[in-house]
């Protein structure tokens, strides 16, 4: 029998194991679940360890990051497709290797005390986590499909036994959908918003009707306009709302008056 790694880790051993989203998806919440966007990154380089450590410590059930194949395969954690913004250089994820990425600071962009801060593999977050987290996982892909990105996620979440504590999200429907038919029981969730950067035709949702699946992501003034108009209409089946990147109070208390299942922040602690 193959051995599951372990996914005790300093930060992780003092924090409860949680219950599966599967206990929690599709219901209504006596408040909002919080997941720190990309990390605590108010107070850390976003996508890094340090930041990972740092939301950990805190208490925040939840965690969100972006993730991509690196030219020899590996699943790393990083927003953008290249380290320009913050490596400081211009190479493309998918056309460099890890070891040639890692490099490159990912932290001295934030402050100088971050500058040993390194590309993270999607791995080493697991194992600092474990069962202790909920991670919402954001498929960073601009094409229609990568079989290869799809399954070497949904095995790198079964490695690790996580299966029932991992969201799958995505802009991209398609390979949204194409993750879907390959691991139907890791939940997962279309991101949408009107940004000009999305499609015109994704703005108000419609992804998520080509990517199936129990959740939706859409940016917060989107969010608080769709649990208005659906106040005390909830019904089972219904999909469950987790809303980006909301980090003022003001914002989160009227998103948790109408209902929102979740809500993603830069520093989440500031509205517990």
């Amino acid at each position: 029998m193959k051995s599951i790694p372990s996914t005790q880790s300093l930060y992780s051993a003092t924090r409860p194991e949680l219950p599966g989203l599967s206990t929690l998806v599709g219901r209504m919440l006596e408040k909002p679940l919080l997941f720190g966007h990309r990390g605590l990154s108010a107070k850390a380089p976003e996508n890094t360890m340090a930041a990972f450590r740092a939301l950990l410590a805190t208490g925040i059930p939840g965690v969100e990051c972006d993730v991509q194949l690196t030219q020899d395969k590996h699943m790393v954690i990083h927003h953008d497709y290249t380290l320009g913004r913050t490596g400081g250089v211009d190479m493309k994820l998918a056309e460099t290797p890890l070891q040639e990425l890692k490099k490159h600071s990912v932290g001295s962009w934030f402050s100088p005390e971050f500058q040993e801060e390194r590309i993270p593999l999607l791995a080493d977050l697991f194992k600092l986590g474990g069962k202790t987290l909920y991670y919402d996982v954001e498929i960073k892909e601009p094409g229609y499909s990568n079989k290869e990105l799809v399954t070497h996620l949904g095995n790198l979440i079964r490695t690790y036994n996580l299966e029932d504590h991992v969201l799958v999200s995505s802009f991209n429907p398609l390979v949204l959908r194409e993750f879907g038919k390959a691991f139907p029981d890791i939940p997962r969730g279309c991101i949408y918003s009107a940004h000009d950067e999305v499609p015109w035709y994704l703005r108000t949702g419609l992804g998520q009707f080509i990517s199936g699946g129990n959740i939706v992501k859409p940016h917060h003034p989107i969010a608080l306009e769709k649990l208005e108009k659906k106040r005390n209409k909830h019904k089972r089946g219904q999909r469950s709302i987790l809303t980006w990147t909301v980090n003022t109070r003001e914002e989160a208390r009227k998103l948790s008056d109408q209902g929102v299942w979740g809500i993603i922040s830069d520093d989440p602690t500031q509205l517990d």
